[in-house]
């Protein structure tokens, strides 16, 4: 109930409490007629409606309250209801997107890790085949000096065959000769 309802209540009571000006007139001539006891009894009567009036007020205005109060609370309730559904689902999603989140970043560690991995097997396979290959390098460097002597001995072999064919040769010869000869 707003301040100018409570107004309007009070100008109502207040015209209650302020007599017309009949009435003075009446209760004036009463009054003189009427012993102190009686006059001080419709006193008390006139107060006590008075406060029976101020409390039933009070009494719409505590109603009026609590309903207001009420509606407040239902209210209240309804939004951190609401606020608190929002909160779990904006809390679901985020953890949602954190979850999948982290299981890629997981992958990616691990695709990375075994990446890693398969690089050293391979630098350690290159670093094996490098000194293979520098053996391999030195030993041909080896065989070719051992090339240039075979080849060396392979002309002399082949000119010792040529010698020995031509003593082979000579000596057929020199039986035919001797053998002609005889």
């Amino acid at each position: 109930m707003s301040q100018t309802a409570s107004r309007k209540d009070g100008e109502k009571q207040g015209t209650k409490n302020i007599p017309q000006l009949d009435e003075l007139c009446n209760k004036s001539r009463r009054t003189a007629t009427l012993n102190p006891t009686r006059f001080s009894r419709n006193q008390e009567n006139h107060e006590l409606q008075n406060l029976k009036d101020h409390i039933a007020d009070y009494s719409r205005r505590v109603k009026f309250l609590e309903a207001n109060n009420s509606k407040l609370t239902q209210k209240l309730h309804f939004s951190d209801e609401v606020r608190t559904r929002k909160v779990s689902e904006v809390m679901a999603s985020c953890k949602s997107e954190f979850d999948k989140t982290r299981n890629e970043l997981e992958r990616e560690v691990e695709q990375k890790n075994r990446l890693e991995l398969e690089n050293r097997r391979h630098i350690f396979k290159i670093k094996q085949l490098n000194t293979k290959l520098d053996q391999i390098s030195k030993e041909l460097e080896e065989t070719k000096s051992f090339e240039a002597r075979y080849r060396e001995i392979t002309v002399k072999y082949g000119e010792a065959l040529m010698n020995n064919k031509n003593l082979k040769d000579a000596i057929m010869q020199l039986k035919q000769h001797k053998i002609s000869k005889k």
